[in-house]
């Protein structure tokens, strides 16, 4: 199993990641960080539910599977992310639009308005409204 490894700026957030062999979770409290994990994301896969994501205990994770197997050309690496601090979920843009499974493009937030944006094949987005910004990332294939 191969996890992903970060290092932490001198303010102690995480800023940089990369593939490695020990499985660890990766937390993104920084729009820098945030960066990084839409850098390791780009492209991957993840299946929408029927209705909205419904966050349990304040979380909403999702499961984003690399079909193509671009990072990886022996396995199909999967990856769990995990929105913390989660009020509500709501899903913008017309799903009959895009492929199932559908891919993801990129996260965005705005600390002012507490709205993390997840952006997925135009025109679909995923908008949560968090207290924080708290995602969670690890590789779990």
């Amino acid at each position: 199993m191969h996890g992903l490894l970060a290092s932490k700026s001198p303010a102690g957030c995480y800023e940089s990641l990369c593939l490695g062999d020990e499985p660890m979770p990766i937390f993104a409290h920084t729009e820098t960080a945030l960066e990084h994990i839409t850098d390791i994301l780009h492209d991957l896969y993840f299946t929408l539910p029927e209705g909205d994501f419904v966050p349990q205990g304040g979380v909403v994770s999702i499961r984003l599977f690399d079909k193509e197997r671009l990072l990886r050309r022996d396995v199909m690496s999967e990856f769990q992310c995990s929105i913390h601090e989660v009020d509500s979920c709501e899903i913008g843009g017309d799903r009959k639009k895009c492929p199932d499974p559908v891919y993801f493009n990129q996260f965005r937030y705005s600390s002012r308005k507490g709205l993390l944006v997840l952006k997925a094949c135009p025109p679909l987005q995923l908008r949560f409204r968090v207290r924080n910004l708290h995602v969670a990332l690890a590789q779990v294939v």
